[in-house]
């Protein structure tokens, strides 16, 4: 998972954050519409996206790229649900209070305990009791 967070979920967390301050409302970023605009298209746009790349990163170092397809079918849905308990509070925080700099080491720490919780349910290794919720 280091490496797919270096060589991929970094770089794209930093220039998909440059993308959307420089896009979505530049000249009033903090404001609330801006901050609504943000967490909407990076949950709608940016979250089913690096969500695929994820699961076609696990699947390859796994040596079962065949699986891809039915991998995204059965597991996209149910993580981006959980996605969209975890990441729009976390985002909401960045955009409103963090300066752009400091965002992706704050996102980068979210991310760390994500890629576990998604590694957990990629690998099947979720409790049951958790699962059951």
């Amino acid at each position: 998972m280091s490496v797919y967070g270096f060589v991929v979920g970094g770089p794209s967390g930093h220039y998909w954050h440059q993308f959307l301050e420089a896009n979505i409302m530049p000249k009033r970023p903090t404001s609330r519409p801006a901050i609504v605009l943000k967490l909407l298209v990076d949950q709608l746009v940016f979250a089913p996206l690096s969500t695929i790349l994820l699961f076609v990163y696990l699947e390859s170092i796994k040596g079962t790229p065949d699986q891809i397809g039915l991998i995204i079918q059965t597991k996209l849905w149910p993580t981006l649900k959980a996605n969209w308990v975890v990441w729009p509070l976390a985002n909401f925080i960045a955009f409103r209070f963090l300066h752009q700099d400091m965002r992706i080491l704050y996102a980068n720490f979210i991310g760390i305990l994500w890629c576990a919780y998604v590694s957990l349910v990629f690998y099947n290794q979720v409790p049951k009791m958790a699962a059951a919720q």
